[in-house]
C-alpha cells in the first residue's frame, strides 16, 4: 500500500490510486488467475476516469492478468449506448450497459471478458429508486452457470428509499 502521507506531493499524467498500488495488485491477482475475478468500482463518471481505469487494465494485461467481469456504478451517462463509443469499447471485453435511470448519477456497465458467454436475466424493472442488471455468465469450466449483478442506489437521506428498495430487490433475489 502507498503512504498517504506522500500522496499529495506526487504528480502523474495518470494518477495512482492512494489506497492501491498497481505492482501489488499485479502480485495479489496473480494468485486468482485462474478464478472468476470481478472489480467492482462505482467510477463517478466513466468519462472523467476511462483513462485512468485503462491505464489500469492495461498495467494487468501487460502480466496477462484479466479481470473475468468489471461492473462499474454512476457511470454518469444516461443516453443510448452508440452515443458513448469511446467508453464502452475496452479490448478483450463484451459490453452490457444500463443507461442512468434512477439519478443522473446513475448508469451501470458490465464489461465481460470475452472469454466467457451470457444471457440476460430480465430481473430489473427501470426504477427511480434503484438500478440493475443480471446476466447468467457461461463457461466450458463452469459447472454451471453463473449469475452476475451490478446494481446501484443512490444514497438519498430518506430511510423510506432503503425499506422501498428492500422491498422490490428481495424478491429478485428468489428468482
Amino acid at each position: 500500500l502507498l503512504d498517504l502521507d506522500d500522496v499529495d506531493d506526487t504528480i502523474d499524467m495518470v494518477s495512482e490510486s492512494p489506497y492501491i498500488d498497481s505492482d501489488i495488485a499485479v502480485e495479489y491477482l496473480t494468485k486468482f488467475k485462474d478464478e472468476f475475478t470481478v472489480l467492482s468500482l462505482n467510477i463517478q463518471s466513466l468519462s472523467a476516469k476511462y483513462s485512468k481505469l485503462t491505464s489500469f487494465l492495461q498495467n494487468l494485461s501487460n502480466s496477462d492478468l484479466f479481470f473475468s467481469a468489471i461492473c462499474l456504478q454512476e457511470t454518469w451517462m444516461n443516453g443510448d449506448i452508440s452515443d458513448y463509443p469511446l467508453y464502452t469499447n475496452i479490448p478483450h471485453y463484451q459490453t452490457i450497459f444500463l443507461k442512468a435511470s434512477c439519478s443522473t448519477h446513475g448508469g451501470l456497465i458490465i464489461f465481460l471478458h470475452e472469454s466467457f458467454t451470457y444471457t440476460n436475466r430480465n430481473l430489473y424493472t427501470r426504477s427511480k429508486i434503484w438500478e440493475g442488471i443480471f446476466i447468467d455468465v457461461h463457461h466450458q469450466s463452469f459447472k454451471q452457470k453463473l449469475t452476475l449483478c451490478n446494481i446501484y442506489r443512490p444514497p438519498r437521506n430518506r430511510n423510506c428509499d432503503i425499506d422501498s428498495f428492500l422491498s422490490i430487490y428481495e424478491p429478485v433475489t428468489h428468482m
